[in-house]
């Protein structure tokens, strides 16, 4: 079984890169190599608009993505708060944030891609999250990172699974999935420090500031769920890094980099093998140079 992992595509349509042709190239390339299921982790969109929402669902339709046996996508922090697109938005930033329906805004994303929450294992209708999908002798559990806005989470990028949505997948797991049975987790938030190979005084300033405004609060605990779980892999974004690393006994994939990866002529994705001789994650990028604009 193959899976391939794309994440944080941040389209903007109104923005002067807008990531259209190279979201289209990538998946493009993706469908090449006929994957047996595509999962993409949240921050579809930059700002949360439904013109991007609207062009991801045209893709899924035209590259026959828009199924649940074949495509899994979670949602992302940018999905539900936007993001601060100048130096004036940025002032009203929080106070927007702190204005957003998070609930609507959550279902509102979900909309866009109906036909992918077909054959999902759910604790209601009303919940969308978590939710278990089987990929043929493999499970996938979905969870909701993002968390609600606050003064802890002032840039609305913050992430936490709280206590009553780990309660909800424990009690799916225990109904559908076998013990012993191949499970994987899709999230959006990261489970590393950031770290930056410049040794610089603006270098560190970042990277304490993206550490306190990006992370997954309360990680460890919820990784000794998971691992109670028997989850195998997870598969993340939200920090723009393309990277597979290791935590405990449970093997990480991060796709972040797949579009905002620092080059305009290239994109990402991670592709995850499953066979008899073992398991493999390999990183792989894409030429998109004679995309008709670089994004």
């Amino acid at each position: 079984m193959t899976i391939a992992h794309i994440s944080d595509l941040h389209l903007n349509f109104e923005g002067k890169h807008t990531h259209y042709d190279k979201v289209e190239r990538l998946l493009g390339e993706v469908t090449s190599l006929e994957p047996d299921h595509l999962v993409i982790s949240g921050d579809i969109s930059e700002d949360g608009r439904l013109e991007d929402f609207n062009f991801l669902r045209e893709l899924l339709i035209k590259f026959n993505y828009l199924d649940s046996a074949l495509t899994t996508i979670i949602i992302g922090n940018h999905d539900i708060y936007g993001t601060a697109l100048s130096i004036e938005d940025a002032l009203s930033y929080p106070d927007r944030c702190k204005g957003t329906d998070y609930e609507f805004n959550l279902r509102r994303f979900h909309s866009f891609i109906e036909e992918l929450m077909v054959d999902t294992y759910r604790i209601s209708e009303n919940d969308i999250y978590p939710f278990i999908k089987q990929v043929g002798s493999m499970f996938i559990l979905a969870l909701n990172s993002i968390e609600e806005f606050s003064t802890r989470n002032f840039t609305a990028s913050n992430g936490i699974i709280k206590k009553d949505q780990k309660l909800k997948a424990d009690q799916l797991l225990k109904q559908v999935v076998s013990p012993g049975s191949p499970l994987m987790l899709t999230i959006h938030h990261h489970f590393y420090k950031i770290k930056r190979q410049k040794d610089t005084f603006a270098g560190h300033i970042l990277t304490k500031i993206e550490n306190n405004t990006m992370k997954l609060r309360k990680k460890k605990k919820l990784l000794t769920v998971l691992e109670k779980w028997g989850v195998s892999h997870i598969l993340h974004g939200h920090f723009h890094d393309q990277k597979i690393y290791e935590i405990g006994n449970i093997v990480m994939s991060n796709s972040g980099g797949s579009i905002k990866n620092g080059q305009t002529t290239t994109a990402k994705y991670n592709l995850l093998e499953f066979t008899d001789e073992g398991n493999f994650i390999t990183t792989h990028t894409v030429n998109v140079e004679s995309c008709s604009i670089y994004n």
